[in-house]
């Protein structure tokens, strides 16, 4: 399969899992993704509910797609954490966490709609009372279709 059949739209969902407080673990959050191939390795950017409420521009994806797996980081415009009072801050001018994906194609036996599904992990920290930086990993799910 030629990779640049993989360019253009997709519209996914990403789910929270362990790392996260009960009530947001299987919270769905929808999300579009822009890529472009270049060989194996493509970039992209993408939309969610943070680009569209905490920043004036996408996140960027950056991967490589080799035969049914695809592996991507992506990257918000600056910091974004949350406190331990569950409050989202951002933090402009100072990197992103990375944010990696991994996942598997899959393509219809009877049809021509073809998916990603897999796994995205990513180690942030909050600042406590004390101003000090407090480290977890958070794990969750995610797919997308083309379209």
């Amino acid at each position: 399969m030629k990779n640049d059949k993989l360019n253009g739209l997709w519209k996914g969902v990403y789910k929270y899992g362990s790392g996260y407080p009960e009530e947001y673990k299987n919270r769905q959050e929808p999300f579009t993704l822009d890529i472009r191939f270049d060989g194996d390795n493509f970039k992209g950017i993408c939309q969610d509910k943070f680009t569209e409420t905490h920043f004036d521009q996408p996140a960027t994806v950056e991967g490589t797609f080799v035969p049914n797996l695809i592996s991507f980081i992506k990257r918000y415009p600056g910091l974004l954490m949350v406190n331990e009072n569950e409050e989202t801050i951002v933090v402009p001018g100072t990197p992103s966490v990375d944010i990696h994906y991994t996942g598997m194609y899959y393509k219809g036996l009877f049809s021509r709609t073809v998916r990603f599904e897999g796994e995205w992990t990513m180690t942030s920290y909050y600042l406590n009372d004390l101003d000090k930086k407090v480290f977890y990993t958070c794990h969750g799910t995610w797919t997308m279709k083309k379209g």
